[in-house]
């Protein structure tokens, strides 16, 4: 019988994290590392798969370059490996990407707000698009409810500007629903 997931026996988990990411690419004049990036997710799962998604907002305030990039997996698909305390899993995501633009830096194609005529320029223009995600990590249960857990991804986007492939890692505290 099919069930909803809020239906079916399972476990659902709230995540809030930090994390730093980088560019394997290209992203010049922009920065190629961001030094702050928090992130939210969320997940159920029933057995050994998860169903998820999570959201992290890639920034370096005090960089020469500035730097804000928001990247969302819509649908994560997870394995977890194990039910103990602690908890690997491995995982692959369909998300989109974008660059955000602080309207007062003066280049090609950042001067200008969202949907307006070379916004995207593959030159050194703001890039983002649909983008798959690989990633592996562990969730260690702390203190039930409580648990920290640890990610490596790297994720590859593109379709608007140039494409580009990134790496990130994130510690995050969640809790157990």
């Amino acid at each position: 019988m099919l069930y909803y997931p809020e239906e079916a026996d399972g476990e659902s988990t709230l995540t809030l994290g930090y994390g730093v990411g980088g560019w394997f690419t290209d992203r010049g004049p922009l920065a190629d590392f961001a030094t702050f990036a928090p992130q939210i997710g969320y997940d159920h799962r029933i057995g050994p798969a998860r169903l998820g998604w999570r959201a992290h907002l890639y920034l370096d305030p005090a960089g020469d370059a500035p730097l804000a990039f928001l990247y969302v997996d819509f649908v994560s698909i997870e394995y977890v490996f194990a039910e103990g305390t602690v908890r690997p899993f491995a995982r692959g995501a369909l998300g989109f990407g974008l660059d955000l633009v602080d309207d007062d830096v003066l280049i090609e194609g950042f001067d200008r707000e969202l949907g307006d005529d070379l916004y995207f320029s593959e030159k050194n223009g703001p890039t983002g698009g649909p983008g798959l995600t690989l990633g592996a990590g562990l969730d260690l249960i702390v203190a039930a409810p409580l648990f920290v857990r640890l990610e490596a991804f790297a994720r590859g986007y593109g379709g608007v500007g140039e494409a580009a492939a990134m790496w990130g890692g994130a510690l995050a505290l969640g809790i157990l629903l």
